[in-house]
């Protein structure tokens, strides 16, 4: 990179945000399939590890509402050093206790504060980067945060691997990647834009419901987003089952969905700031349409699935970071938090829903699935074709 590039205060603190979060995000990441197999491994049933799994989104709809709220008390900076320190607290209580009940109370709050964080450091990446290059940056932090995802598990893998599930070392691993990433989210010094404290919002639901309804485009574009990025992976392995294929074909559905999913958020970075956003949308609605269109042919077709699955992933991953430009272009401090909130409020509520109607679906025929997928699908492309585009 040019030296300009560093030379750039907004620059520099933004790399240290991606590594902050990306270092902290992998051991979190770590923590998911280790708690949940130790669960398993001490013979609790599926439906209290369902519930124990549940605790992350439940933290964020709780959470999500009131990130203006503390953003106005607290700053930006010193809410996302409180919130790096949370998931810690939880890493080491794990380690030091086996009571299901502290395990259920740190996983709903160090799940709160990352879904804070989650809030706060995708608008900290809008509000520092500029016209010319937020596309560029919101994509490439999403990117490296998609693949903590992966890394997170796949070293939880090969550990357990090598040493087994009743090793400490994993867990300690998982604290000290947690650790250091907070370590260097206190380095951040963010500009003085992002520390200032405010009156709070009256009323932080309302709030959020008006910002809400102010927005209509936005919050069709997240719900369709986490519908069909994130939310149907939860059922695509069972859908590849119902095909008639192998069990590993039918996981890897989901890796099929994680690359589309990294391939959108890089072609929206690139392309959201040379298009209108509102056709970039209405663009990315009519692929996932069009995907779903196909997929009738998925029986007769088998690798039919593969293209379908991949352009899911693809459309719904472009739909948040176009949106994510939007919002960092029109607005900035506490307006932008409150819609970032709004944002991924509107992105959990699709995730929540995809694999609960699929899985209905599912039980009743593939086809009742490949039709609940179109008439989703439909509906999210007419509404965002009826909405007039108040985005530029």
């Amino acid at each position: 990179m040019p030296r300009a590039f560093f030379s750039d205060p907004n620059h520099r603190t933004l790399l240290l945000l991606f590594a902050s979060s990306a270092i902290e995000l992998t051991g979190y990441f770590m923590l998911s399939p280790l708690l949940t197999l130790t669960l398993n491994e001490r013979g609790l049933g599926q439906g209290i590890i369902g519930a124990f799994a549940a605790m992350s989104w439940l933290a964020l709809l709780a959470g999500a509402p009131y990130a203006a709220t503390l953003v106005a008390r607290w700053g930006v900076q010193h809410t996302l050093r409180v919130c790096a320190l949370l998931p810690l607290v939880s890493a080491l209580t794990y380690l030091s206790t086996s009571s299901l009940a502290a395990w259920f109370v740190v996983a709903f709050v160090g799940s709160l504060a990352s879904s804070l964080r989650w809030i706060c450091s995708e608008a900290t990446v809008a509000a520092l980067s500029s016209d010319a290059t937020r596309g560029r940056w919101v994509s490439g932090y999403s990117t490296l945060i998609g693949l903590t995802f992966i890394a997170g598990p796949a070293a939880v893998a090969v550990l357990i691997a090598q040493l087994g599930l009743g090793s400490r070392y994993p867990w300690w691993l998982a604290a000290a990647l947690i650790a250091l990433g907070a370590a260097l989210t206190f380095a951040l010094h963010l500009p003085a834009s992002q520390q200032q404290t405010a009156a709070p919002p009256p009323a932080p639901l309302a709030q959020l419901w008006r910002s809400a309804r102010s927005m209509p485009m936005i919050v069709a574009a997240g719900m369709m987003g986490g519908f069909f990025e994130v939310g149907i992976n939860g059922v695509l392995p069972l859908y590849g089952l119902q095909m008639g294929w192998s069990q590993a074909s039918a996981a890897l559905l989901v890796s099929a969905s994680a690359v589309g999913g990294i391939v959108g958020v890089l072609a929206a970075g690139f392309l959201g700031g040379g298009f209108l956003q509102s056709t970039l949308m209405r663009a990315c609605a009519g692929l996932i349409t069009l995907a779903c269109a196909v997929q009738w042919w998925a029986s007769s077709v088998p690798a039919l699935v593969w293209a379908v699955v991949f352009a899911w992933g693809a459309a719904g991953a472009a739909l948040y970071i176009v949106v994510m430009v939007v919002l960092g272009k029109a607005h900035q401090g506490i307006d932008l938090v409150q819609r970032m909130a709004v944002l991924v409020m509107a992105y959990t509520v699709g995730g929540l829903f995809a694999p609960l109607l699929g899985g209905w679906a599912l039980q009743v025929s593939t086809t009742a699935f490949h039709g609940l997928t179109t008439a989703i699908a439909v509906l999210g492309l007419l509404r965002l074709l009826m909405l007039k585009a108040a985005l530029k």
